[in-house]
């Protein structure tokens, strides 16, 4: 029986020396595994690397990433300090479980899930790749003694400032971002209006609907915009960036446009598609014969940003007599011994030929004794200057079609020989018409009100637009004063804008309802 049991003790203690020589072994192995790693780690052509953050996929989802950006371009460290760098990608849904972070030399700098810690003095790259090595991308990493000198960005410039593009269409915006060393160069992009366009945080642009927005680029505290014009499905330009005009043979209008749309875009220019039909003289447009023409507005480098359709039709005639006015206005100022020319004018435009009849009311003012004497006045419409004093004279014209009876009194205001300004030339403004008086908006929309002054030579042709408030308030349209767009802020029922010249007795009023 003893001899049973030293038999089993001799066993279990070679069993265990057996178990113990194993272990030795085996920890043998692992130190001379780490030891060959350790040789080859510190080479500087060898990188030291830390698999990225992963995030889940989707079966069946194609999620390959097509683009990858470092939210900094440069790293400067002190031995010891950290700095943390993220990682965008294109899709944001793509699958990221491949990518891998790097450094070339371990020995200036590690790299952990994106956390740069400076090592020793020099100068390396961090690297993110996906696992097959097609994306990559890297940053600069210098680590440094004594404090970091920041150097910030002082310029930001697009490699284009206009892009015309078509629904799904992508472009690509590159950045110079000056000066060479500043310190991050780092570019964030954003779209006015992603339902118009997006952009991601490498430049890429997709247009997404017809319509106009601005791709904006950061870096610190500069700044640079490029316009983006979104086309519609048929490559016609979006409504907001044309309108149409009428022109009669011989008229002009003047070619307004909300200049907003387009701030910060120089060297714009009107360009005629048919001179023959439309002609331009600076921004004003003249109807030389019937037909259509379109008058563009381009950029330096030729790309149209806004069409004007102008349609130029006869002039009419034979319409019917509306009222009359008088050239000199509703007073003249004749010396003694001299003489004036009235000329009336049949409104409108185009009316029915009628002959005026000019009413000497010196001579017609019975019972009126401080008229008679002042003046002259011949059948033509001449008046001359008799004596000191001050009478009216009527112009009278009745429509031989529909039989209405028009007149209109001009004050004739004669003084002493010598007291009257010599004449300079200028030509007096008797009156202004809007083209169209009432207009139905929604909001966000904008129209121009157009007007002619009345003669279209006058020399004063200042015109101002006032918003009249409406139960209190003029917030309901906001307008840019020098080219008369009115945009459309909120609904209002009963809005008016009166269009004002230098002559306040002498305006107009256009009436608004906006809706919703």
């Amino acid at each position: 029986m003893k001899n049973w049991m030293k038999l089993i003790c001799l066993t279990l203690a070679a069993a265990l020396l057996a178990c113990a020589l194993l272990a030795c072994a085996d920890e043998g192995d692992k130190s001379l595994l780490s030891d060959e790693a350790e040789s080859t780690g510190t080479a500087a052509e060898e990188t030291k690397e830390t698999t990225a953050s992963v995030q889940p996929t989707q079966p069946g989802e194609d999620r390959s990433i097509s683009s990858l950006k470092l939210s900094k371009s440069g790293v400067t460290l002190r031995v010891g300090d950290s700095e943390q760098v993220t990682y965008i990608v294109t899709p944001s849904n793509a699958d990221v479980s491949g990518l891998v972070w790097s450094v070339q030399d371990p020995a200036v700098a590690t790299v952990e899930n994106g956390k740069i810690t400076g090592v020793g003095l020099g100068s390396t790259k961090v690297l993110l790749k996906s696992s097959d090595g097609v994306i990559s991308v890297s940053i600069a990493v210098e680590v440094i003694e004594g404090d970091v000198k920041v150097i910030p960005p002082e310029s930001l410039q697009l490699s284009q400032n206009v892009l015309v593009m078509k629904k799904g269409e992508t472009a690509s915006l590159t950045c110079t971002v000056g000066p060479e060393n500043a310190t991050d160069k780092t570019v964030n992009f954003v779209s006015d209006s992603s339902a118009v366009a997006t952009v991601d945080q490498t430049g890429v642009v997709t247009a997404v609907a017809a319509g106009l927005t601005r791709i904006k680029a950061t870096c610190g505290a500069v700044n640079a915009a490029c316009l983006l014009i979104v086309k519609n499905d048929d490559g016609s330009m979006p409504s907001a960036l044309t309108s149409t005009k009428t022109v009669q043979i011989g008229k002009t209008t003047e070619l307004t446009y909300d200049v907003e749309l387009f701030d910060g875009v120089s060297g714009l220019t009107l360009v005629s598609s048919d001179q023959t039909v439309v002609s331009l003289s600076g921004s004003t447009a003249k109807g030389e014969k019937v037909g259509t023409a379109e008058v563009t507005v381009r950029t330096a480098d030729d790309v149209v940003l806004y069409i004007f359709k102008i349609n130029v039709s006869e002039q009419p005639t034979n319409l019917p007599i509306t009222g009359v006015r008088i050239d000199k206005g509703d007073n003249v100022t004749v010396e003694v011994g001299k003489t004036v020319k009235l000329t009336a004018i049949l409104q409108p435009e185009g009316a029915v030929e009628a002959r005026v009849e000019w009413i000497n009311e010196c001579e017609t003012a019975s019972g009126k004794p401080k008229y008679e004497g002042i003046y002259s006045l011949t059948k033509d419409g001449e008046i001359t200057g008799l004596k000191v004093g001050k009478a009216p004279v009527t112009a009278y014209v009745k429509d031989p079609t529909t039989g209405k009876e028009f007149t209109r009194v001009c004050w004739v205001n004669v003084v002493e020989p010598g007291t009257q300004p010599p004449d300079d030339g200028n030509v007096k403004l008797v009156g202004i018409s809007v083209v169209q008086s009432n207009f139905t908006m929604k909001v966000g929309e904008s129209v121009v009100i157009e007007y002619n002054l009345i003669p279209a030579n006058a020399t004063n042709k200042n015109v101002d637009f006032v918003i009249e408030p409406v139960n209190g308030s003029r917030d309901y349209v906001k307008i840019d004063r020098a080219t008369g767009t009115v945009t459309a802020l909120r609904a209002v029922t009963g809005g008016k804008i009166t269009v004002c010249t230098s002559d306040d007795n002498i305006n107009k009023t256009v009436y608004i309802t906006i809706t919703d």
